[in-house]
């Protein structure tokens, strides 16, 4: 991103008028924040949320962005967008290994039906898994631990953790290319 502002007579205008400041910055440089999350996260509907949080974020810190700093307000953008599209990132590829929804404990009817539409999915993938993996896969998704796993299979214990690693390995290779 090429620097337009002024940083000093933008934090003066920050301190005075800071809903118009803020206009100023969204105006120039919300679109090439825009495409910048996107490029990071892969999702443009969350890239919209994260840039305009990022503006709601300025607003919130006005004053203390209208201080002297050294760093440039374009930078600072790019910083706080950066992070949250790494977080955002970050929580999209480990929702489908989270135990919480792979089991269901969620009180949300849409996160709900969307992890019964998941879970279809993932089952799928399981059932092309060798056949050890699937079996213990498919056990731990229905709420056994390993060690009731090895029982029910009459193995040990670690051949079931040797078997559920594999079988995660497989699982985070597919969600890596299906995303």
């Amino acid at each position: 991103m090429s620097s337009g502002l002024d940083n000093n007579r933008f934090r003066k205008l920050l301190r005075a008028y800071p809903l118009k400041a803020i206009t100023i910055l969204r105006e120039h440089y919300g679109a090439r924040l825009l495409g910048f999350s996107t490029r990071l996260t892969s999702d443009p509907i969350a890239s919209e949320d994260i840039v305009h949080d990022t503006f709601l974020h300025v607003w919130e810190h006005h004053r203390k962005l209208a201080g002297q700093h050294q760093q440039s307000i374009e930078h600072y953008l790019v910083r706080v967008v950066r992070n949250k599209s790494i977080a955002c990132y970050k929580k999209s590829r480990h929702l489908v290994f989270d135990d919480s929804f792979l089991h269901g404990q969620t009180e949300d009817p849409e996160q709900t039906f969307i992890q019964h539409q998941l879970m279809r999915v993932v089952r799928d993938v399981i059932d092309t898994f060798p056949g050890r993996e699937q079996q213990c896969m498919s056990l731990w998704l229905e709420g056994l631990n390993t060690d009731q796993i090895a029982t029910k299979l009459k193995v040990t214990v670690k051949a079931v953790e040797a078997r559920l690693t594999s079988a995660r390995k497989r699982l985070r290779k597919w969600a890596e290319r299906e995303t």
